[in-house]
């Protein structure tokens, strides 16, 4: 739709965004002679706050940012009746927040972020993490499977090689800590056991 403007010009006709939702915020009404274009919008938790409109219509602006909001609340819904229903939280599938994927995430982050204090001894020196690791969760647990117990962490057999089947492991702090490369080129202490 078009709209006249002063000087018999054309243009767009403004969106009229009034009661629908974006994340968890509704929005109520346009806020008048504001740049950029600001909306008046009420968030789940009946916080009222304006927001630019581009941050609610490309989504990066999903709720005031306050307690449960940031918690992956879906946002409410409208019925064909008008009227708004807002739907229970449903539980979250176990791989979504287990010991297996914190260890995946921690690994890539390692050696995949420049901006990861950790990055200096892994992805610093040259350690990645395979291409089918890095594209899925699913395909990691499948060749690592799941942890022995709450010990154990990832380990990485060869400390020079690659996160990737066959160079890795679920060790105990101990198995770690027999297994770390020798700071700054002194040569690497074997621990050993005395037999009495």
């Amino acid at each position: 739709m078009l709209e006249k403007i002063k000087d018999g010009c054309l243009r767009a006709a403004k969106k009229d965004l009034t009661g629908k939702i974006f994340g968890s915020w509704v929005v109520l009404c346009r806020i008048p002679e504001t740049r950029p274009e600001r909306w008046l919008c009420r968030c789940k938790c009946n916080i009222l706050k304006e927001v630019v409109k581009s941050r609610l219509t490309l989504g990066t602006s999903r709720s005031c940012g306050l307690g449960s909001c940031r918690r992956g609340y879906k946002g409410p819904k409208i019925l064909n009746s008008g009227a708004l229903y807002v739907e229970p939280r449903k539980a979250k599938s176990l791989k979504v927040r287990s010991p297996e994927r914190g260890a995946w995430r921690n690994m890539k982050r390692r050696c995949l972020n420049p901006n990861d204090r950790a990055f200096q001894n892994y992805g610093g020196r040259g350690i990645t993490v395979c291409c089918e690791w890095q594209a899925s969760f699913d395909k990691f647990l499948e060749d690592m499977g799941p942890r022995p117990g709450p010990g154990f962490s990832l380990d990485r057999i060869d400390n020079d090689g690659n996160y990737e089947p066959g160079n890795c492991r679920w060790a105990t702090w101990k198995e770690q800590a027999e297994n770390k490369r020798a700071p700054n080129g002194f040569p690497a202490r074997k621990f050993k056991k005395e037999v009495a």
